[in-house]
């Protein structure tokens, strides 16, 4: 679901400090899936 939203930003924009790799993106994309959906972390 993120890979095709990701998928479809354009490339055109000036990258900031804080961007992150593919590959940094690719170790960090699993972990918010173990927050059970019932945490406070996931109120938006």
């Amino acid at each position: 679901m993120i890979e095709s939203w990701v998928s479809g930003m354009s490339k055109a924009r000036k990258s900031y400090p804080s961007d992150v790799s593919d590959e940094e993106w690719a170790f960090v994309a699993p972990y918010p899936a173990l927050i059970h959906e019932d945490a406070p972390q996931r109120e938006c």
